[in-house]
């Protein structure tokens, strides 16, 4: 079933949580996976001097890539809560959020926006049942990457690749896994299964 939603307006997301309710009964697993860099610059190298980068473009990426994972949770996590249990999953860039970039000042900021989010949400949620993380899928080739040269495209991960490892995830519980990142596709669902939370880095 596909939605299509404004995922900067707080009454579509929660519309389309409540028509995914009608039509599915529950929500077990949110992944917040919105955002490209694509929304805010042609550039093909992705970046922008912060000397250049106007206050509409930064609003606009933490818009994409922080407000609209707030929103989504905030949504989905009042009908978690009620039922006392579910998994959150924040699609997230290790290599920016942990250390900024040049030329990518708005994006960096608002991954590691997200991470913090995230860590903040699993302490809070924990006593309610909900697990919640971050997954890094490192580079995808996706459609909106497709004008890189083919050398490149040898090098990027494939949406396939990074959809096994948030499935994965998402069979997680809060008893296995909470308030970590994991990278995929390198994410092994069968160590995180057995491990206990602090052995899993």
């Amino acid at each position: 079933m596909a939605i299509t939603t404004d995922l900067t307006n707080p009454l579509e997301v929660q519309d389309a949580v409540n028509v995914t309710i009608k039509q599915l009964v529950k929500i077990d697993v949110l992944v917040n996976n919105a955002g490209s860099y694509r929304l805010f610059t042609k550039e093909l190298a992705h970046k922008v001097s912060f000397l250049d980068l106007t206050q509409e473009e930064w609003d606009t990426v933490l818009r994409f890539k922080l407000t609209t994972a707030f929103l989504c949770c905030k949504a989905a996590l009042s009908h978690m809560v009620e039922r006392g249990s579910g998994g959150i999953i924040n699609v997230t860039s290790a290599n920016v959020a942990r250390r900024g970039v040049a030329g990518q000042a708005a994006y960096s900021a608002s991954k590691a926006a997200v991470e913090r989010l995230t860590e903040s949400l699993a302490d809070e949620m924990a006593s309610r049942g909900i697990a919640v993380n971050n997954l890094t899928p490192s580079w995808v080739l996706t459609r909106l990457n497709g004008d890189y040269d083919a050398d490149v495209h040898k090098r990027m991960h494939l949406p396939e690749d990074i959809a096994e490892a948030a499935v994965s995830l998402a069979l997680q519980t809060l008893e296995t896994i909470t308030g970590q990142l994991l990278s995929a596709p390198d994410f092994d669902k069968n160590m995180v299964s057995i491990a206990p939370l602090s052995s899993i880095v």
